[in-house]
């Protein structure tokens, strides 16, 4: 590695200049992530250690692998190299005059995070950059929409009416008890690591709105595992024979919507149920 000043000031004065291109380019600033520096400096000496830099055949998986081992889970990334002494600004510089495809790459809109590794070879400095969007960055959004049950049910209430309204069958409202019974039948599902309509115990959609003081004649569940938005999980559900009869049926009329999201051990994961109910009368 590099012990200079100028080697130890490098990650910062490339960070600045890629986010004066950024800036210039109305994309969000990066930040410089020690996680990700970390992984970037071990990636690189290790490719310099085995020969595989200059592999054209290396792939982005065996990067990413690396990235995650080191403790940075990355759902999209990019590398780039360039060998060069002096300063990182005027090294940029020179970058986006001589090679500018390659300098893009870093200036995506996406990325959020940036690594730098740095090792002397032949007594000059080669620099690895890796720009990255985190599994946490991407989902933090996310997280945020789902997290605000009343907007989501609010959204997907009005495309399901708008789906029954085109088939002149009868509208839906939300109902509280149904409500209830989607949501902690998502929640449920997250917590224990399950999917299905029929919970471990064998309790049923009908069993569980019941349980949550529901009183209706009849019951319908639609569930999906992994949209990350209403209007996804919409499309989803309409693409499917089953979950587009229970939205559409004219037996129904209340429905009860709910949405979990949780980091598990591998990986993200979003649930969505909704329930429906013929009131009795």
């Amino acid at each position: 590695g590099i012990s200079t000043a100028d080697g130890n000031r490098a990650p910062e004065a490339f960070l600045e200049s890629l986010n004066a291109l950024r800036e210039q380019r109305g994309n969000p600033p990066l930040s410089l992530s020690n996680v990700l520096g970390g992984a970037t400096q071990s990636l690189l000496e290790k490719l310099i250690a085995t020969g595989e830099l200059e592999d054209p055949g290396r792939s982005g998986e065996a990067t990413a692998a690396v990235l995650a081992a080191a403790g940075y889970e990355a759902k999209t990334f990019v590398e780039a190299m360039v060998q060069s002494a002096g300063d990182p600004h005027l090294i940029l510089e020179r970058w986006i005059r001589d090679s500018p495809e390659s300098l893009e790459t870093l200036l995506a809109s996406e990325f959020r995070e940036l690594g730098v590794g740095i090792v002397d070879v032949d007594g000059s400095p080669l620099y690895y950059l890796i720009a990255a969007l985190s599994f946490d960055d991407y989902y933090s959004p996310i997280v945020t929409d789902l997290e605000d049950l009343t907007a989501i049910r609010a959204e997907l209430l009005e495309m399901v009416n708008a789906e029954r309204r085109k088939a002149r069958v009868p509208l839906l409202r939300l109902q509280p008890q149904l409500n209830r019974t989607a949501q902690d039948y998502a929640e449920d599902m997250l917590a224990r690591d399950f999917y299905g309509h029929d919970s471990p115990e064998g309790t049923t959609v009908m069993d569980r709105a019941r349980a949550a003081g529901y009183r209706g004649r009849r019951t319908g569940e639609n569930l999906a595992n992994g949209p990350e938005s209403a209007a996804e999980v919409m499309r989803r559900w309409m693409a499917s024979k089953g979950h587009r009869a229970n939205i559409l049926s004219h037996h129904y009329r209340e429905v009860g919507i709910g949405v979990a999201i949780g980091k598990k051990t591998d990986g993200y994961r979003i649930l969505w149920v909704q329930c429906f109910g013929k009131p009795r009368r």
